[in-house]
């Protein structure tokens, strides 16, 4: 970080110990070049600095400037200069002002001179930042330096309110502040590298490899940045620490989790699902929840939030409220799928009193027309192996999105006749996956079960990394012809 932030130029100290110098130096004796294995045996800058150093001098000599002391060297340098040699300055600063007073300056010559001796350090506050702080923090300060010029920043000393934990005597306030792009000031104009770190985080956010985005699209992601607070599985990942309690809803099988990175680093995880629970599950989960009954998980957490917080009451924003509803409608088909209960509408009537939105609802899982025309093409390759049974692949080179395929199987099942549907795509570079949907007649989680997934028995998937969609049709195939009949009687309890 700070070789990217240095303003002009970049100083870096440290202490190194003398065994550790020779060690270094006869290192360079056993290795002709800087390789992995030197870095590995390193851990601290200073000492991958000084390989670099060691290893190439003359771009390293072009690029920086290296300096060493021993210890008695660096203590002098610290020591305060004695009189005599203050003695000896005054005179040499004397004998030159004898010589400039003879020197005649013409007035643009003089006002230079001035210019020079009165220049400020152009980045005098830098300087006055503690050396162990976080660029968070300094981004922070620059924020309120930039408000005060405008407006005095309140200092607590003297206040008559106790002085908060962000605010202690002496110190003036440093609350957490709304990024610029989202304060109506318009006179705050956003620097270039602030700029530079809104791109990023839209770039973030764009999987470049499964669809080509217009401005008109990145324009609507920004929108949606300004008003959701969504992380990718990647910031999910970097974000947990060993205090940190990982939810995973409506899955319990760890290769469909979409955060597996982020689940492989935490410690604490709670599972909540409506899916039967299969072979492959989360290991040692410090609460797990699995009701099959329940038409979803939206049912669950609704429950959970209605009957188990009653005081204080946990309140859930009208948006979640609305994604919470839409989940309902996808996992019931809309009241039409036989796991709709009782349940599914008494939820649907408490995230109604949050203000769940039912055309919002709605509107999140209509297909964009780039989208449709996928699922079109998808369902043109349907095929029927068994009788009631259908399967469609897509073309191994298009990348898909699981929801996509889940759209397919939806809408492959809502044919007359059709009591099961299976698609196959590819999702990943290196992945190909399964989305499985049945009317209730056909356990789908068993065949999904059978080759490696799991899920609902009306609603189930499974994923084969390093593989083809070919290979994975054959699989699919095959476990139809050994498992279909057995899926036929077991229901997942019902009947």
């Amino acid at each position: 970080v700070a070789l990217t932030r240095a303003k002009e130029k970049l100083i870096i100290t440290g202490y190194s110990m003398t065994d550790k110098q020779k060690e270094i130096d006869e290192i360079v004796y056993k290795y002709d070049k800087l390789n992995p294995i030197l870095l590995k045996k390193y851990k601290s800058y200073l000492d991958w600095i000084k390989l670099v150093y060691v290893y190439h001098r003359e771009e390293m000599e072009q690029l920086a400037t290296v300096q060493i002391y021993n210890k008695d060297e660096a203590l002098k340098m610290c020591e305060s200069k004695s009189a005599t040699e203050k003695e000896m300055q005054k005179d040499i600063y004397e004998q030159i002002l004898k010589k400039l007073a003879k020197v005649s300056i013409n007035k643009e010559e003089q006002k230079k001179i001035v210019e020079t001796l009165e220049y400020e350090y152009k980045y005098k506050n830098a300087t006055t930042i503690p050396t162990k702080t976080s660029v968070t923090e300094i981004k922070t300060w620059h924020q309120i330096a930039a408000r005060a010029k405008k407006e005095p920043t309140p200092n607590c000393r003297g206040a008559k309110k106790e002085p908060t934990p962000n605010c202690r005597e002496g110190k003036k306030r440093t609350d957490p502040q709304l990024p610029k792009f989202l304060q109506n000031d318009e006179e705050i104009k956003i620097t270039n590298a602030e700029k530079g770190t809104l791109i990023h985080l839209c770039m973030q956010k764009l999987d470049l490899t499964k669809r080509t985005y217009t401005f008109d699209d990145v324009k609507e992601l920004v929108a949606k940045l300004e008003t959701k607070k969504i992380i990718t599985p990647k910031e999910a990942e970097e974000s947990i620490r060993p205090s940190t309690l990982f939810v995973v809803v409506d899955v319990s099988v760890p290769t469909l989790v979409m955060g597996d990175k982020a689940l492989e680093k935490s410690s604490k995880t709670i599972v909540i699902d409506h899916h039967r629970r299969g072979e492959a599950f989360i290991e040692k989960p410090v609460l797990s929840y699995i009701d099959p009954s329940a038409g979803s998980t939206s049912e669950i957490i609704a429950e959970f939030v209605k009957y188990s917080s009653a005081n204080p009451r946990i309140e859930i924003p009208a948006e979640y409220a609305t994604i919470m509803l839409s989940g309902i409608f996808l996992d019931t088909s809309f009241f039409k799928s036989k796991a709709t209960g009782v349940r599914s509408f008494e939820a649907c009537e408490i995230l109604k009193e949050f203000g769940a939105d039912n055309a919002k609802a709605d509107d999140f899982l209509k297909d964009e027309v780039e989208e449709y025309n996928l699922v079109t093409k998808i369902a043109s390759t349907m095929r029927s192996p068994y009788t009631g049974v259908a399967y469609c692949v897509s073309d191994d080179s298009d990348i898909i999105e699981k929801s996509a395929l889940a759209k397919v199987a939806n809408q492959i099942r809502e044919l007359k006749g059709v009591n099961a549907s299976f698609v196959i795509g590819r999702i990943k570079q290196n992945e190909i996956a399964i989305s499985a949907r049945s009317d209730g007649s056909i356990n789908v989680q068993l065949l999904m079960e059978k080759l490696g997934g799991g899920g609902h028995f009306g609603m189930a998937a499974a994923s084969f990394p390093g593989s083809t969609v070919a290979v994975v049709e054959n699989k699919l195939l095959d476990a139809l012809a050994t498992y279909l009949d057995e899926a036929k009687t077991d229901l997942g309890g019902l009947r």
